[in-house]
């Protein structure tokens, strides 16, 4: 079981590399070499790019939910790309369906519903919050910020390589203890945990199941997802669960972004959406 835990913590966090690896080099060229159409290109505020976030967070595992983070900690994402990535996010629910031959149907519906709910919640954060890179200095700052906190050298004008894999390095290594420890909290029962939390009244099920979604691990997709095909949860209650499920993307959040109030309200936007959502999706299936 110790090495079984071991290879899944490696597995789910080495698969973030070339994602973070990527959008670190973005941000240090934001920075090293800033120009008003790298950061038109990279965080505009066209109203429709949480569609794109949340197309893009539909594509299995977590990787662009972690690259969202990032970005927006680096202050090239809006909130509401943010969040649309978050809820669009699935980690494992694709391709335990798939090996389960759960019909295609079904399998779209499900995804449509989580591209759909996160869409238009993110639109909506667009429209309610004001701009949060009104120029490039403050795009400037939020990078340098990120960077003071991680003492990666981009300051020390070594190319953006260097500091791109350092911030690279980190967040890999903090993923992986906090994987190891929650691969092990499940392989010692948390499932059946789980399963016993929600059973009976539906609106309780689904914001147990939303609040398990917000765990940063992938095996919490795996779960929720193995729960509902074994009858145990509900077509709500798993979406639920499925819609707070960003992955490890808001423990890079909390890793990189130092405004913790922001953090905070991120997390509870997620959560509300979450149960909201997988009610009102049940309801309409």
């Amino acid at each position: 079981m110790i090495v079984e835990i071991l290879l899944d913590a490696v597995k789910d966090s080495v698969i973030l590399i070339p994602f973070l690896f990527l959008t670190y080099l973005v941000l240090e060229a934001v920075e090293a070499h800033a120009s008003e159409k790298m950061v038109s290109l990279v965080g505009s505020e066209r109203w429709f790019d949480p569609i794109l976030g949340a197309l893009l967070g539909v594509v299995p595992e977590c990787g662009f939910s972690a690259a969202a983070a990032s970005l927006f900690s680096g202050g090239a994402v809006t909130i509401g790309t943010l969040v649309a990535v978050f809820l669009a996010t699935s980690d494992e629910m694709l391709p335990i369906f798939i090996s389960e031959n759960v019909p295609v149907s079904f399998i779209v519906r499900v995804l449509a519903v989580k591209v759909a709910i996160a869409a238009i919640v993110g639109v909506a954060l667009n429209l309610l919050f004001t701009r949060r890179h009104k120029s490039l200095e403050n795009t400037e700052e939020r990078i340098e910020e990120l960077c003071e906190n991680s003492h990666c050298a981009c300051t020390e004008h070594e190319g953006i390589v260097k500091p791109a894999l350092i911030h690279t390095a980190e967040i890999v290594v903090f993923v992986l203890i906090v994987n190891l420890v929650l691969n092990t909290l499940v392989e010692l029962g948390g499932e059946a945990v789980l399963e016993k939390l929600a059973l009976g009244n539906p609106v309780l099920s689904c914001m147990v199941t939303a609040l398990v979604g917000l765990i940063p691990n992938c095996a919490v997709s795996v779960a929720i997802t193995e729960l509902y095909l074994n009858g145990a949860l509900s077509l709500s209650a798993m979406l639920s669960g499925l819609l707070t499920g960003s992955g490890v993307g808001m423990l890079v959040l909390f890793r990189t972004n130092r405004h913790g109030k922001e953090n905070f309200m991120i997390l509870g936007i997620v959560y509300v959406c979450g149960v909201l959502g997988g009610l009102t999706a049940g309801l309409l299936f």
